[in-house]
């Protein structure tokens, strides 16, 4: 029965490796599937050294057993003398020769897969008839447990990228991974021993090593194939100055280690030889420029290439430095729980978000009557009058039908907001956003067929700056704008847009001035323009966070944005009548929705870098 399941396992191990693999195994007149592999390796005398071998460390047992293996057999010839006294060493060659995949080549000695995994994890490379280019002389000696193939010569054991590169004399990238080496408890190997005076356990630990910032890489990773370019210290320091511009922080040392980090990332490329100068992709999609001139060294590793370099070259404008599209959807929080995520054709995405809030929206406007009354003049015309009528309290009321909206709509708290954390680099961005208001058809547009004006604001805290949050006196802090900053006036601007129910537009956001006193909701930035003056206009002063459009981010890192709502006192409307907001003498005045398709951001980065 064991000799019928190997025989299936062969069977189906010959299916999925090359072209008619098992129609070629059937020509062999070597093979014999009542042995194990072990009985042929013992059965031909050119590959005793190879047994003696397998004999002192143990594999020999292995080979013998039901366990399917590929193995590559040097001979005696290839091997000439060997220490079988190191068993260490041993063991680590021999697991370097057998492999727990199984791999058949066809008529002509040629395998169909370009790397094997061996026993000690690393991936040996093949093309065509050559293993890690050693030439196979003898092919698919199939056994009961799996299959020989004979070699010209030994398998060198290759290091992979990280072991390489920490044999090279001290280079400044090495030592930058190595500093985070941190000594860890290894749970799975520490054994308690007992409990201590506070009823905590206490073991005999057994400490392990790890690295988060190799971990983020696969330089160590034997499955992975990649090719890394190990800058000299010049090279390092030519490059360091470059992304100094838009990695600027507060913590100079968290600045410079914040610069490393990207730069070893972005100096991980898949795999690939760089036979020329060109443009390579790294693992993130970054072109990194590498001059061939540039290369010192290169070693073949068995998860990739090292190319040692001198320089290379890494484009900040629309490269590095990319324009970034924040999907609504993918928020970090929201407040009140009154959002929606809407289902949208229209939508990038696929989707928009929405606060279920009623908005009442006052809106005034002048109806004039003629009346028409003959009055005589000395036998002159008749004179028509006007009467003047003015309409007060027309009310936009966004109410969703309960199919489309189940559960309670808000009735508008002040900076209800959605927020997102993107990384910013210490540039300048212009901020774009889609706000539609695809309700105009059934509730934002009034009896004379005018779509409803609607404001939103953005709220910003800067990286390494006092984070936003909402207190629960309903009062946003840590905005940009209100941070104590020398020569910089507080509550100066926000960020602000004003949207057309019923128009699927991008819009930009550009800085308005805020009053953080108004007299319905003291407690929100009200846009307006001057303390008589309540229409909001957009402000052309400029200060250290830029002017109008360009909004300067001062240091590089994670951001907070809120998008929220409540954003004007009253405004002229495009047909020159009044729009109110926030009226005191309404009780039920609610300070409106918002719609949110996604915001983009475009960093303003030189041409040059």
């Amino acid at each position: 029965m064991k000799k019928i399941i190997s025989l299936i396992l062969v069977v189906a191990a010959v299916t999925l490796v090359g072209c008619d693999a098992w129609e070629d195994v059937n020509q062999f007149d070597n093979s014999d599937r009542s042995k194990t592999l072990m009985e042929l390796l013992e059965d031909k005398p050119d590959l005793s050294t190879f047994v003696q071998v397998l004999t002192v460390t143990g594999y020999a047992d292995k080979l013998g057993s039901d366990m399917n293996y590929t193995v590559f057999a040097p001979t005696n010839s290839a091997l000439g003398s060997m220490d079988m006294t190191d068993t260490l060493a041993l063991t680590a060659w021999v697991e370097n020769h057998v492999s727990e995949k199984i791999a058949y080549t066809d008529q002509q000695g040629a395998f169909a897969i370009d790397s094997i995994l061996m026993l000690n994890k690393k991936q040996v490379p093949i093309i065509d008839n050559l293993v890690a280019g050693v030439p196979v002389s003898d092919w698919n000696i199939t056994s009961r447990n799996g299959v020989l193939h004979i070699l010209n010569g030994a398998i060198a054991e290759r290091l992979n990228l990280w072991e390489y590169v920490q044999t090279l004399p001290a280079n400044p990238v090495v030592s930058f991974i190595n500093s985070f080496n941190t000594r860890v408890m290894d749970m799975d190997r520490s054994v308690q021993r007992g409990v201590n005076s506070d009823g905590k356990p206490v073991y005999d630990t057994i400490w392990a090593y790890r690295n988060p910032l190799l971990e983020a890489t696969p330089l160590a990773d034997e499955s992975v194939a990649s090719t890394f370019l190990l800058l000299d210290q010049s090279g390092l320091d030519a490059l360091k100055a470059k992304y100094a511009k838009y990695f600027n922080q507060k913590d100079s040392l968290r600045m410079e280690i914040d610069m490393l980090k990207e730069i070893v990332n972005d100096l991980v490329l898949p795999y690939t030889l760089i036979t020329a100068d060109g443009r390579y992709p790294n693992q993130h999609g970054v072109l990194v420029d590498v001059n061939t001139a540039a290369i010192t060294g290169q070693y073949t590793a068995s998860n990739g290439h090292v190319y040692l370099v001198s320089s290379v070259e890494v484009k900040m404008y629309q490269n590095k430095i990319k324009p970034l599209t924040i999907e609504a959807e993918d928020f970090v929080s929201r407040w009140p729980d009154a959002w929606q995520k809407r289902p949208r054709t229209w939508a990038s995405g696929g989707h928009d978000m929405v606060l279920k809030s009623r908005t009442r929206h006052s809106y005034d406007w002048t109806v004039i009557t003629p009346i028409d009354t003959l009055v005589a003049f000395n036998g002159g015309d008749s004179i028509v009058y006007d009467t003047t009528v003015t309409n007060i309290n027309n009310l936009w009321d966004l109410t969703y039908r309960n199919n489309e909206w189940p559960g309670v709509n808000t009735l508008g708290e002040p900076n209800a907001y959605i927020s997102y954390q993107p990384r910013l680099y210490s540039t300048g961005y212009e901020i774009y956003w889609k706000a539609y208001d695809d309700n105009a058809w059934k509730s934002h547009v009034d009896s004379r067929g005018v779509a409803m004006e609607f404001y939103q604001k953005l709220y910003i805290s800067f990286p390494g700056e006092k984070v936003l949050q909402r207190t629960s006196a309903n009062v946003i802090t840590g905005q940009f704008s209100s941070t104590s900053v020398p020569g910089f006036t507080a509550n100066h601007s926000i960020m602000a847009a004003k949207m057309r129910a019923g128009e699927n537009v991008e819009t930009q956001l550009v800085r308005y001035k805020v009053n953080q006193g108004h007299t319905v909701y003291g407690s929100s930035y009200v846009l307006y323009s001057d303390a008589t003056v309540t229409t909001p206009v957009p402000t052309t002063s400029e200060d250290i966070y830029g002017k109008e459009g360009l909004l300067k981010c001062p240091y590089y890192g994670q951001a907070t944005f809120f998008v929220s709502n409540t954003c004007v006192g009253e405004f002229i409307h495009s047909d020159g009548t009044t729009q109110a907001y926030l009226q005191s003498s309404k009780s039920n005045n609610a300070p409106g929705m918002i719609f949110l398709d996604y915001i983009r951001l475009e960093p303003q980065v030189d041409p040059n870098d």
